[in-house]
């Protein structure tokens, strides 16, 4: 008889589930199921969505009927250099143009990022496929301020570059990125007053390293497999590290900016240290422009899963008490970084609402 019981409940327990699912209406009821029976609320936490589906008016349409549909008035994207300006002083404008004209009709918040990335003819030989050392910093100097002046007061927050802790982010020098940076800083004063720089986001995997290495977590997984004690301790030890350490440490004390960006993903376990630390090194509020996962090389992916974890994502987002939390990403797709290709709302290609979305709905629409 107990193996009956338990049997039925389970079997009622998967029908109301599915219930659940099927139902957009009851994503609260979703959301406190895939949440320990806590209720959902977004109360101390600002949702936005980083990198949304936005390149034009068909691809906009549908985003902004996801985003009404999840109460999200803040979103991310970014701004290339070498699309914009592909010949020196001969500027395309219309692309963002047309996507800053409909975030203002949709009443939307955007933090843009500048991409390092510049055109050929602005680069010297030390480049890679993210960025480049410029030939003159006035080059640089006159895309931003042409950009700010064009679009004055019509972006909430802007950040030069993307995880510039190591060389595929940033391949300048740290006095590069502190000039580069500036530029911006000095620019968004006088053209776009209003208008608040964001320091480009720290990777996950430069948090972790940097948080191992002042001996606050001992073990971790990254892209390139597990880091046990051994692991780290030569990590920390090694000539690079210290090369990476000075760079942040660096940039950290020169380059100007109103906030300070984080990535997270995967092991929320570590976020509440992960951000403890950080805030040692910094004394500007905190955001996370990036928040998602899992990861496809070490956690085992299904949509019940994935579910869960986005419950614990911004349940200790909401703990730690960052100034606003950009999602990534809407659309589940190859093209990100792959070991994040699941970490999306919507499938991919068919645009289902995965189990994820109506916990997310759960939390920012109520």
């Amino acid at each position: 008889m107990p193996f009956r019981s338990n049997y039925l409940i389970i079997f009622f327990a998967l029908i109301t589930l599915h219930a659940c699912y099927n139902t957009s209406n009851n994503a609260n009821v979703m959301c406190k199921t895939y949440n320990n029976n806590v209720n959902c609320s977004k109360e101390g936490l600002n949702l936005g969505m980083s990198f949304p589906p936005i390149q034009n008016s068909y691809q906009r349409d549908l985003t902004q009927t996801y985003l009404k549909d999840l109460a999200i008035k803040k979103i991310r994207f970014e701004v290339h250099w070498d699309l914009r300006e592909p010949i020196k002083n001969n500027f395309n404008w219309t692309p963002l143009d047309e996507r800053l004209l409909w975030t203002q009709n949709e009443g939307l918040e955007v933090l843009l990022t500048i991409g390092a990335k510049a055109p050929d003819w602005a680069c010297t030989l030390i480049k890679n496929n993210q960025s480049c050392i410029y030939k003159s910093s006035n080059d640089l100097k006159n895309f931003i301020d042409t950009l700010l002046i064009r679009y004055s007061n019509q972006i909430a927050r802007i950040q030069y570059a993307n995880e510039w802790q190591n060389d595929f982010g940033f391949i300048g020098s740290k006095e590069n990125f502190v000039t580069y940076n500036n530029i911006l800083f000095s620019s968004v004063g006088i053209n776009s007053p209003t208008t608040k720089v964001v320091l480009g986001g720290f990777s996950i995997g430069a948090i972790r390293t940097l948080t191992s290495c002042a001996g606050k977590i001992s073990s971790y997984y990254q892209d390139d497999g597990y880091y046990d004690s051994k692991r780290i301790k030569e990590i920390c030890t090694s000539l690079t590290m210290q090369e990476i350490k000075n760079k942040i440490d660096h940039i950290l004390l020169n380059a100007n900016y109103d906030l300070v960006d984080l990535h997270f993903y995967d092991d929320v376990e570590n976020w509440q240290t992960y951000f403890n630390h950080l805030a040692t090194l910094v004394t500007k509020p905190i955001i996370v422009s990036e928040f998602g996962g899992p990861h496809l090389l070490f956690e085992l992916y299904n949509e019940d899963y994935q579910a869960s974890r986005l419950a614990e994502y911004i349940e200790t987002l909401k703990k730690i008490g960052v100034s606003g939390a950009y999602f990534f990403k809407l659309v589940a797709t190859s093209s990100a970084h792959p070991p994040h290709a699941e970490s999306g709302l919507l499938k991919n290609g068919t645009l289902g609402k995965k189990i994820s979305y109506y916990i997310f709905k759960g939390y920012s629409n109520p």
